[in-house]
């Protein structure tokens, strides 16, 4: 399981390195993003490549969810029959805070509590 990769790079990265390493069947990989669709995501990274990422990632057999929130996630894939994930990969934990809070401090104490929810 991937959590918060913007642009999908990292999963598809993941995805070519697993492949490489063991049988398709061995390596299911489910990639997450928190903008809810892949138009939000080409909006959001106009220099980056997601519609190529997640083409190649659908061919490699991953499954990809939209609009998955690091605190509050509610991707269950896992493998089917309740098994989980075997990995979890928090690509870059951080809130985004264009417009957040000014104070160092604060910021701090926000992504440490995102970190705290997640876990």
């Amino acid at each position: 399981l991937t959590v918060g990769d913007g642009d999908l790079s990292y999963s598809l990265a993941l995805a070519r390195c697993l492949s490489t390493r063991a049988s398709p069947a061995s390596a299911r990989l489910t990639a997450t993003v928190l903008l809810p669709s892949l138009a939000s995501v080409c909006a959001a990274y106009p220099g980056a490549e997601p519609r190529e990422n997640e083409a190649e990632l659908l061919r490699r057999g991953a499954s990809l969810a939209y609009g998955v929130d690091a605190c509050a996630p509610r991707c269950t894939d896992g493998g089917g029959a309740g098994r989980g994930f075997d990995m979890v990969s928090f690509v870059h934990p951080h809130l985004g805070l264009a417009g957040g809070p000014a104070d160092e401090g604060e910021r701090a104490r926000s992504h440490r509590r995102l970190l705290a929810h997640f876990f």
